[in-house]
């Protein structure tokens, strides 16, 4: 999903300019997070990294349970772009639950409550429109489990 046309290219040569996935991803985390402390930015991460050592994701996490500005920021900026490419969806869907998963949900409230509550702000129904958000408990094998479900659904019909 193209979120802003003119925006950061994707991290392949497969990708499209200003996709969800540039701004709303661990991957773009990680990139924001690292950019921000070659620049200078003070942050609690440079502590708990090695001389030129990049901040992972955990090392990301840590630092946001730490409350470190920096990164709250930056966690919260994917956030507000996650919801906005949800909002995106639940205009065009209209469902009455949406199940969210991956680490980014997961590891953090912060990033589900501020994704959440975007995407609700920026549907074309609010706010007479409520959808449930919930997080998702099956970990990596969600889709699988998800995908054989269907498939039990059309065969008991």
């Amino acid at each position: 999903m193209i979120i802003q046309a003119d925006g950061i290219p994707y991290r392949t040569t497969q990708g499209n300019y200003g996709c969800l996935d540039s701004y709303a991803s661990v991957y773009a985390i990680e990139r924001e997070v690292n950019a921000r402390l070659r620049t200078g930015r003070s942050s609690c991460l440079e502590g708990m990294l090695q001389r030129d050592e990049p901040a992972s994701f955990a090392h990301i996490m840590q630092a946001l349970k730490l409350l470190d500005p920096m990164v709250t920021e930056v966690v919260t900026q994917a956030a507000t772009y996650f919801g906005i490419g949800l909002a995106n969806l639940l205009n065009i869907l209209n469902p009455e639950k949406v199940v969210l998963g991956g680490p980014l949900m997961t590891d953090s409230n912060l990033f589900f409550y501020t994704a959440t509550q975007t995407a609700i702000r920026k549907t074309y129904q609010y706010p007479k429109y409520q959808v449930i958000f919930s997080k998702g408990n099956y970990g990596e094998e969600a889709i699988a489990i998800g995908a054989a479900l269907l498939m039990l659904d059309q065969l008991t019909v």
